[in-house]
């Protein structure tokens, strides 16, 4: 070869080399996946169908799709009519560029737009992309050997359903589907494939709620061309051609908007995915609830959920009777907001006395004025009821036996395995002593519903679960299976219809709370009414108001009674005796006093009480006893083998 002719030829060769480095640089780039990423949040009901959604920052409704949650029928007719050779080509089908260059030279303009279906994927992705102009289809094709060199045909047809337009804000498939047609994308019949392969075509100009005529034009021209390919007969065709289709627009629901504002850890995140939520439930839920807050006046709102009991699967979730009620604050999820539990937590008290052989099925309590260190504790009614058995003080909620077996099995241990049931988010809360017996320990309604879950079934244990999973998030069990078994079968009441029920309310002091938990055979219900800011209130009560609304539900969704179990009776090895009623009136534990002649009052509930000065009898005169001097003394009452100390300072004033 001549020196001249090789000078070319090595010129283009290096032309021709640099150009491939070029190509392969831009081609190995990374894809842009912004839009893809932007969808909208969306909560799902444990079927997959919609029951909540937030557009995405574009004001969109695009949902994520999975390619095996879409009719298999409506990937091949798609295929078909955009794209035959899609899973051949490399991204860019030859053939269809040829037959758009021949339609631009021969009527002067692209007729034939030739673009395959990664190109259209190309320019879903990057907007500018989208001119009909030479220059943009030269870099959507680019674009399109990028993506393919990225992303496998699948991931691919995956992007194209998520992003096509199908009309107004709404994108993709499954957004699609759900807004003109009212149905999940793996459902369609062939009539409602041929209309959502049309749309993205013309998205607005076949809108189906205001151009019917022309939508359904469009579907006809895509079932008449994809016929042979998917081997439809023409009887078949002239059937799916005269299928009615629903001509409006479906706009997403609002049953969950709690659930989209919850802050989920990702063991239980729940966007994009089917939750553990019957929309039925959810709808029922929400009916009930937002029935009686509205004969309420404002600001009383009320929250409620019902929870799988073996599982710990939510089966309704509402925040608030109203999202939208700005008057009661209904954006504020109370389910989560902590506020005071009243007496709801008395079962797991007792629960823990059985557990450790304190006390009795038998027991017997005294009713009466009780003092602890400068607590003294009353009952909601304000009376004393005397002598009263466990059954009585469980079902009565009397606050006094309570509050005598949470310090006999020691109140601090008690709440520290409460908190580390709980976990961080009582953390940060202050010790409630003896008052968490009577709704000094704040908690959730969500807290409330999982130790009432290990309550009712301790081998299980389950915590709160919004997803399905193959194994259900659990814990340790608060108690002993034998001990939830004897504290159910104290609780639990027959009704006059035969009926049993088994349920616990509680009231908080001022009555801004009132909450229920009604257990039934498969479920627990809780049910939480109240003011946002803790403002009292006349008429909250768990049992007038809470308890309720808990049977309704439990009614409305057809839950069944609790079956009880009935333990044999057993007494404790080492029962406690709490059959004593307090002895010392005064002074009570931890008093300061103060005398200028040694003598310091005491007076008792008994006039056969023995006295005791620091372990050693004590001469009372006119209603005290001398001490020796100043300081700290344990002046102590004995009656029979009951007794109870109060530990005091004396200070001598001159």
């Amino acid at each position: 070869m001549r020196p001249l002719v090789r000078v070319p030829l090595v010129v283009c060769g290096g032309a021709l080399a640099v150009a491939g480095v070029c190509l392969y640089v831009y081609v190995s780039g990374p894809v842009d996946v912004d839009r893809l990423n932007d969808v909208a949040a969306t909560v799902l009901a444990a079927d997959g169908r919609l029951l909540d959604m937030r557009l995405n920052s574009e004001g969109m409704w695009r949902e994520p799709v999975s390619f095996d949650g879409v009719d298999r029928d409506f990937i091949d007719a798609l295929i078909a009519f955009e794209d035959r050779r899609f899973f051949s080509h490399f991204g860019v089908d030859p053939l269809a560029i040829a037959r758009a260059a021949l339609s631009l030279v021969t009527e002067g303009r692209i007729v034939s737009g030739g673009s395959s279906l990664t190109m259209q994927v190309a320019r879903l992705l990057r907007p500018e992309l989208r001119q009909r102009s030479f220059d943009a289809k030269l870099r959507q094709a680019l674009y399109a050997l990028r993506l393919e060199y990225h992303w496998s045909k699948r991931e691919i047809l995956q992007a194209y359903l998520t992003l096509a337009p199908y009309g107004g804000n709404v994108e993709g498939i499954k957004a699609a589907a759900m807004a003109w047609l009212l149905k999940l994308p793996g459902e369609l019949t062939m009539s409602e494939i041929g209309l959502l392969i049309a749309l993205p075509q013309a998205p607005e100009r076949r809108r189906p709620d205001r151009f019917p005529h022309a939508v359904i034009q469009a579907k006809n021209h895509v079932l008449n061309s994809i016929a042979d390919d998917l081997a439809l007969e023409a009887a078949q065709l002239d059937e799916y051609l005269a299928e009615g289709l629903p001509l409006g627009r479906y706009f997403a629901p609002s049953l969950a908007p709690h659930l989209l504002d919850r802050n989920f850890t990702r063991d239980d995140y729940v966007f994009g995915r089917p939750t553990t939520i019957y929309a039925d439930w959810q709808k029922t839920t929400t009916r009930v609830l937002a029935e009686r807050v509205q004969r309420l006046a404002a600001p009383i709102n009320g929250a409620a959920l019902v929870v799988e009991r073996k599982t710990g699967y939510v089966r309704s979730y509402v925040g608030s009777a109203n999202y939208l009620d700005t008057a009661r604050k209904g954006a504020v999820n109370y389910l989560r907001a902590r506020r005071s539990p009243g007496s709801t937590l008395k079962p797991l008290i007792y629960a823990a006395a059985i557990e450790r052989r304190l006390i009795a099925d038998d027991q017997v309590f005294h009713d009466r004025p009780l003092q602890r260190g400068g607590y003294a504790p009353t009952n909601f009614d304000g009376k004393y009821s005397g002598t009263v058995t466990l059954r009585e003080a469980l079902v009565r909620s009397r606050n006094v036996p309570a509050i005598e077996v949470l310090q006999a099995i020691g109140e601090t241990s008690f709440e520290n395995k409460l908190r580390s049931f709980i976990g961080s988010s009582a953390a940060r809360t202050k010790y409630a002593g003896l008052s968490l017996a009577v709704g000094g320990f704040y908690l959730t309604p969500e807290d409330l519903a999982e130790l009432y879950l290990s309550l009712s079934d301790p081998v299980s244990s389950p915590r709160l679960s919004f997803v399905e999973e193959a194994d259900s998030r659990s814990g340790p069990p608060l108690v002993t299976q034998a001990a939830a078994e004897r504290i159910q079968a104290l609780l639990a009441v027959t009704l006059p219809n035969g009926r049993i029920r088994l349920a616990k309310t509680g009231t908080s002091h001022n009555r801004q709370d009132a909450l229920t938990v009604l257990v039934t055979r498969d479920h627990v219900l809780v049910v939480w009414f109240g003011t946002p800011d803790g403002e009292p209130t006349q008429i909250l009560t768990g049992a007038a108001v809470a308890l309720p609304v808990a049977e309704r539900l439990q009614a409305a969704l057809g839950l069944a009674d609790p079956v009880i179990a009935q333990p044999p009776e057993t007494k404790p090895a080492d029962v406690l005796a709490l059959t004593c009623p307090p002895l010392i009136d005064f002074p009570e534990d931890g008093e300061w006093l103060r005398t200028e002649d040694k003598r310091v009052a005491v007076s008792g509930t008994r006039r056969t009480i023995r006295w005791f000065l620091d372990g050693v009898a004590a001469n009372v005169s006119n209603g005290a006893i001398t001490v020796p001097s100043g300081g700290a003394f344990r002046i102590t009452a004995v009656d029979g083998e009951c007794r109870e100390t109060s530990e005091v300072f004396v200070e001598l004033v001159p």
